[in-house]
């Protein structure tokens, strides 16, 4: 394959791909979590230039994941790449075989040292303009909370902090966190993704977690004029006739691989929306079966030189979905499972995921694309958090007085009885 020249991560749609692309966000952001970040400074870490071997990899997991995440007969959307950076800074702490399953599932052919170089690379490369914005972030939460607190291990947070600028926070993993959580996301995605985290008792047994969030917001390179957009219609994958609002166009730049046929249409700077309509008589589903990361590259690495008239509805929709099933379809095991899952590279203590989540916003209209993305890696400790239990001195009873450091006891008594 062709090393591509500029290379973006898409976001897969039933009809088509929306790359994505890094800026800054708005107004400032409050939590109330204890914020580490200060005590953790980012080195001058190295990237590494993406290259065939990058774009292969980064290919490969967008299709196996968008494959085992589409909905039938309903929109989906996914982030490869905030799917990516949130388990490469997850399997920065797994150790063994759990280490071997993100290598298989991340792209076996690199290392996980060297996909931290890549990445960090990647989106470093990634340019904006005046009128295409993105912004990126990621973080780690981690609970303290007396008798639950997970020592984490510096080594750990550092490499995250070096390669991908996760903020760290500390927190009792409470409502109060659940505010906190949902605020950072909802800051970093533009208002785009309001609630990443919806009940409060999901993160009774969480012990940490792992978020990447961005947001996308660009200018067409020509904006649809007013008498390009008409009424239409549009057939829904059920077969239903529904009212559409179709932007009409003329690009420079044709797609066809044999299955599906398409267009390029182009954002300002070097970003470019693509979409791919299969063939009559093929579902999205089959098509997107039928695919390939060396296949999908390489039709949208290879358009023709031809004009087409091009139709596209506006559309406006969320997508929330567990990639809990998808990974582990696509092989990831020993990281969901309490009793093998090995994350000593992470922590002395026993943790695994207990879910992958990722939600996601698009809007398309008349004068670009906005776009939202968060992933969440839910880390577990060794168990659930045990019940509480009941003592009371409603009889005889023995007691201490003791040193907090030695544990020795400066008094000890029984109550045979109660005076006063």
């Amino acid at each position: 394959m062709k090393c591509i020249k500029q290379f973006a991560v898409f976001c897969v749609l039933p009809l088509l791909i929306v790359p994505l692309i890094i800026t800054s966000c708005q107004a400032s952001l409050t939590v109330k979590a204890n914020d580490l970040t200060k005590d953790i400074v980012p080195s001058n870490a190295a990237g590494k230039a993406p290259d065939e071997n990058f774009v292969d990899a980064m290919a490969d997991f967008s299709v196996k994941l968008f494959q085992k995440s589409s909905s039938d007969q309903k929109n989906s959307m996914i982030s490869p790449l905030s799917a990516m950076l949130a388990l490469s800074m997850t399997a920065n702490g797994a150790n063994g075989n759990t280490a071997a399953e993100f290598q298989q599932i991340l792209g076996s052919s690199i290392a996980q040292d060297v996909r931290n170089q890549y990445l960090l690379g990647f989106t470093q490369s990634l340019k904006e303009t005046e009128n295409t914005k993105f912004h990126l972030a990621n973080s780690i939460w981690i609970r303290k909370e007396t008798d639950r607190d997970v020592e984490i291990k510096r080594d750990f947070l550092q490499l995250n902090a070096d390669y991908y600028g996760a903020s760290v926070y500390d927190a009792p993993f409470d409502e109060q966190t659940v505010k906190d959580v949902n605020s950072w996301v909802s800051y970093h995605t533009n208002k785009m993704i309001p609630e990443m985290i919806t009940d409060p008792t999901s993160l009774e047994a969480s012990v940490m977690l792992l978020i990447n969030a961005m947001s996308f917001d660009a200018q067409w390179q020509r904006i649809y004029a007013k008498e390009s957009i008409r009424s239409s219609v549009f057939t829904s994958a059920d077969g239903k006739q529904q009212d559409a609002e179709m932007m009409h166009s003329m690009e420079w730049g044709y797609l066809e691989d044999g299955k599906a046929t398409g267009f390029l249409k182009k954002y300002e700077g070097q970003y470019s929306f693509a979409a791919l309509l299969p063939n009559e008589g093929t579902s999205v589903e089959e098509y997107v079966a039928s695919l390939t990361g060396e296949g999908l590259i390489d039709t949208l690495q290879n358009p023709q030189s031809v004009e087409v008239s091009a139709a596209l509805p506006k559309f406006s929709y969320d997508f929330s979905f567990s990639l809990k099933e998808s990974l582990q379809a696509m092989g990831m095991q020993d990281a969901f499972n309490i009793e093998s899952a090995d994350f000593s590279k992470m922590s002395d203590d026993p943790l695994y995921i207990s879910d992958a989540i990722q939600k996601t916003h698009i809007t398309v209209d008349e004068k670009g694309t906005k776009a939202g993305a968060a992933t969440m890696i839910s880390m577990d400790g060794g168990g659930a958090p045990s019940e509480p239990k009941t003592v009371i001195l409603d009889r005889p009873f023995v007691y201490a007085i003791i040193d907090n450091e030695t544990s020795l006891p400066l008094f000890l008594g029984t109550v045979m009885e109660v005076t006063e």
